[in-house]
């Protein structure tokens, strides 16, 4: 998600999610799932994470399971939903992070 932040607050523009990734920090950037009908969906996070984590807008009740592809197809993670067998209807992020350069 990107918003604008301006020094006078009436000025801010408001949070927008954007169809692509953007990075915020060296190794860390955030990918748009939205809302899903089924249980389990692959997202493309466009590049290759160590890790993801799920940003929720409320219900942190809901329980993810995060499941990352070794090889060929190494952007697709597979996000399945553990608590109920069904889909979700509030906007998913996932905030993914690359691997740290020893």
């Amino acid at each position: 998600r990107m918003k604008e932040s301006c020094a006078h607050p009436l000025t801010q523009s408001s949070t927008v999610a954007l169809p692509y990734r953007v990075h915020t920090l060296a190794g860390h950037w955030q990918t748009y799932v939205g809302s899903s009908l089924v249980q389990r969906v692959d997202i493309d996070v466009l590049g290759s994470p160590w890790r993801c984590e799920v940003e929720r807008e409320c219900c942190y009740n809901e329980i993810f399971s995060l499941c990352y592809r070794n090889g060929t197809r190494d952007n697709l993670v597979e996000m399945t939903r553990l608590d109920q067998a069904s889909g979700w209807g509030q906007n998913l992020h996932l905030n993914c992070f690359s691997k740290a350069l020893q």
